[in-house]
């Protein structure tokens, strides 16, 4: 775990779960994770496991799929 300046801590390799095993999905589904950018492009991996309730990415079966490229607006301020 790192703990930030601002007091903030941040867990390596922690998972955020969008779906489960065996959830219904619907075609063109969106799902949403907000954050803060730190530069103007960034790579979001995605993994997949069929087990239940993974922490962490490094868990046994747990496997990277791909990893989005996303680029962010400059600052139009």
């Amino acid at each position: 775990m790192n703990i930030y300046g601002n007091g903030k801590r941040k867990v390596e390799k922690a998972l955020v779960i969008f779906a489960r095993v065996e959830d219904e999905v619907l075609v063109y589904s969106k799902m949403t994770l907000t954050a803060t950018p730190t530069t103007h492009r960034s790579y979001v991996p995605i993994y997949r496991t069929k087990h239940r309730k993974p922490l962490f990415t490094t868990d046994p079966g747990c496997e990277l799929l791909c990893k989005l490229c996303v680029d962010h607006e400059k600052d139009v301020s």
